[in-house]
């Protein structure tokens, strides 16, 4: 399936700006990098979390697979060397670095929204907003 990144400022064509191949399912969540105007991140119903450069865009630059795939929610960067996503009721923090899990903790409930902000991330399902602090 394909991620497709239209320019908003050129209204006046249908045409893609950039195409993005790479999951095999259709991509459920998309985020830009907060840092980085280039970097997005997809997570498709694949189990795959891609993480791409648009100026590169034949391939991901980063591949994170789950084996948890019953049910995949948001995607979101931690900083510049860090994607976090919502598997199954949990979280899955994945270092851009190493391209390993960093750290899966358990919600108990399946996350609908991600958030990042300056000292933490918000997680909200429902009426149930979580607060995780990051030092």
């Amino acid at each position: 399936m394909t991620v497709l990144i239209h320019d908003s400022r050129h209204a006046s064509t249908d045409a893609a700006e950039v195409a993005l191949m790479g999951h095999t399912r259709a991509a459920n969540s998309v985020r830009w990098a907060p840092q980085c105007v280039h970097t997005l991140a997809s997570m498709g119903f694949d189990g795959n979390v891609l993480v791409w450069d648009t100026r590169r865009p034949a391939s991901p630059m980063a591949t994170y697979a789950t084996r948890e795939m019953k049910r995949l929610f948001p995607v979101e960067f931690l900083g510049d060397d860090h994607v976090v996503v919502g598997v199954d009721g949990a979280l899955l923090v994945y270092d851009m670095k190493s391209h390993a899990v960093k750290s899966r903790g358990d919600l108990g409930y399946e996350a609908d929204t991600l958030l990042m902000e300056e000292a933490g991330l918000v997680v909200a399902h429902r009426q149930t907003l979580s607060w995780f602090r990051f030092d």
